[in-house]
């Protein structure tokens, strides 16, 4: 967790409010850090590593492949 700059400068709010969206970064002290591009219920954080983009029928498919080869 990171001190969040909001209180020292106020165009913060949205770069801290884009990086918790994007990567999960948690700001301690934000006054709203919440989702800004993605809906709420919306499980992970799309820019990390270990995000996972296929489906998961598509990565069952690929594993057979590749304990079939």
């Amino acid at each position: 967790m990171i001190d969040s700059a909001t209180c020292i400068w106020k165009g913060a709010d949205f770069l801290e409010r884009e990086a918790f969206d994007m990567f999960g970064i948690q700001f301690r002290g934000h006054p709203n850090l919440k989702r800004i591009y993605l809906w709420d219920d919306f499980e992970g954080y799309p820019m990390r590593k270990d995000y996972v983009v296929e489906s998961y029928e598509q990565r069952a498919i690929m594993r057979v492949r590749k304990e079939g080869e």
